[in-house]
């Protein structure tokens, strides 16, 4: 059978920017550096960020849920070198630069955007921070406050309610998955200044510490030597051995759940996959794709063009650790979740190799004409690498859907509809 891209008429071009390519270098201690190639200039910035693999909250103890989040917070207070968070950050801020840090379920990163001329500055700034944090005890109950109110706001929407009742289906008691983003405030009144250090001392060192740098960054040649000037002097440890994705259990079958916080109605369709080759999974998000993320596909049309139940909905397929999983989901009236499945289950049956093919040409149009900022494309990264293990170039995921075959997306078609989904419904009455 010919590709999807031969059958589509593909004339063969990509993007006319490649952004997301990347060369990868260790510095002496062994820290691994993702280095943009530069390929084009937009302007001046230039991206530098630091994260630390397998260093998130799932690792945060069974008493002191919260801990890896508490921690990222207080690395911003102040370092040996510049005891305040005015002399630590004011370098990066006062030349108009951007410094932030995020703490995820699997990894904490430290990013620093600034004019590519101020390189040294970002480097020193983010190795002084990562490598000689002041933890003073007068701060901690301080910035306790600050991530208590962090806590409470991220509780406040019907939508992150859902999300928690929604896992409960998925991953069994007592999974670490189950416990509420950055942590609890019972928790996080437990936090000391020793569970800081120790966590520093376990954590914090150049076996689970990667670099990503981009952006104009990339056009200096003195790049890897400022990088090996900071970041070279990060004292070595035990490299991460990679994600033991924890159990989550591939259910199917009916759910709900009633609470009036949810403020609108809606269901989750969802089908759990073990994990899939790389050829497996981009077939499967291209059939998703197309069916129903944008204004020209069926499903849309089905469900607010047709019959106007929906102002928007989401259908999507996602990568994870635990492995990967497609979701519908739409707000509705709760008299319309079973006609809104059988639906989505009428637009999979009639599904055919024509609008596949169309769908490929379309898709193929679109990458041509699309432009993703280096900056962006850093931004990105860090997940990238953590799920994959390296960053793919656009020029290399654009092969990979140039060389699926017909029936490799077709084949998801009849699979799913031979599967019996997770249906979660969230009702308000």
């Amino acid at each position: 059978m010919k590709t999807l891209g031969m059958l589509a008429g593909a004339n063969g071009k990509h993007r006319m920017h490649d952004t997301a390519q990347f060369d990868r270098h260790v510095l002496s201690n062994g820290i691994v550096v993702w280095l943009q190639k530069p390929v084009i200039q937009t302007d001046y910035r230039g991206y530098l960020s630091v994260f630390f693999a397998g260093v998130g909250e799932n690792i945060d103890p069974i008493n002191r849920k919260g801990l890896a989040h508490f921690f990222e917070h207080m690395m911003f207070r102040g370092s040996v070198n510049r005891p305040t968070k005015d002399l630590l950050i004011d370098p990066i801020t006062g030349n108009s630069g951007f410094i932030n840090a995020n703490t995820s379920r699997w990894y904490t990163e430290y990013q620093v955007q600034i004019h590519s001329d101020l390189l040294k500055i970002a480097a020193e700034i983010l190795a002084d921070m990562l490598m000689n944090p002041l933890f003073e005890s007068k701060i901690i109950p301080i910035e306790k406050q600050v991530v208590l109110g962090e806590i409470r706001e991220h509780r406040i929407t019907g939508e992150q309610l859902k999300g928690v009742h929604g896992k409960k289906v998925v991953y069994p008691k007592n999974h670490p998955f189950l416990v509420q983003d950055r942590g609890y405030p019972s928790h996080l009144e437990r936090i000391t200044e020793n569970d800081l250090h120790d966590f520093f001392q376990e954590n914090y060192h150049a076996g689970r510490a990667n670099i990503i740098c981009g952006g104009n960054f990339s056009f200096r040649d003195d790049v890897l030597d400022i990088l090996e000037n900071f970041f070279g002097k990060m004292r070595s440890g035990t490299a991460w051995s990679g994600v033991v994705a924890p159990y989550r259990a591939n259910k199917s079958g009916d759910y709900s759940f009633v609470d009036r916080r949810f403020v609108t109605d809606s269901f989750d369709l969802c089908y759990f996959f073990d994990a899939l080759e790389d050829r497996q999974y981009r077939a499967l998000d291209f059939l998703i794709s197309s069916i129903g993320c944008s204004f020209g596909s069926p499903l849309f049309h089905e469900l607010r063009e047709k019959h106007g139940w929906v102002y928007s909905f989401s259908l999507s397929c996602h990568k994870t650790s635990e492995g990967p999983f497609a979701l519908f989901t739409s707000t509705l009236d709760p008299k319309r979740f079973s006609d809104a499945q059988q639906i989505f289950f009428e637009v999979l049956r009639n599904i055919s190799e024509d609008f596949i093919i169309r769908r490929m040409r379309e898709a193929q149009m679109r990458r041509e004409i699309g432009f993703q900022d280096s900056i962006d494309v850093c931004k990105g990264t860090a997940i990238e690498i953590m799920i994959d293990g390296n960053a793919c170039s656009y020029s290399e995921s654009e092969n990979a859907t140039d060389d699926l075959l017909l029936e490799d997306v077709l084949s998801w078609r009849d699979k799913l509809l031979s599967l019996k989904p997770l249906v979660i419904k969230f009702l308000t009455k």
